[in-house]
């Protein structure tokens, strides 16, 4: 075993050169991983963003028409799988 670690002494030195290179990788996997994870949810955002803003003609951006919208398309898809498919006569 000790020959083991005398190798590895002899590969390493005093280590303080690996510390440093390992402290570096870590902190640019770090970096790189925050950058993908910030480029990622951007994306989702912009996504989400246009599926609300959806272009019918008139160019409001606005956040209210939207809602509006939003509503509307919420009531349409109740009113139709929510609502009597025959209306049955009392008799």
């Amino acid at each position: 075993m000790s020959g083991v670690y005398d190798t590895m002494i002899g590969l390493l030195g005093d280590g303080s050169a690996m510390m440093l290179a390992l402290v570096v990788f870590l902190a640019a996997a770090v970096m790189a991983f925050g950058v993908m994870a910030t480029v990622h949810a951007r994306g989702a955002v912009k996504r989400r963003t246009a599926v609300i803003a959806e272009h019918d003609g008139n160019d409001s951006r606005a956040l209210r028409t939207s809602s509006i919208k939003a509503v509307q398309r919420l009531i349409d898809y109740t009113t139709k799988h929510y609502s009597a498919a025959k209306k049955t006569k009392a008799t």
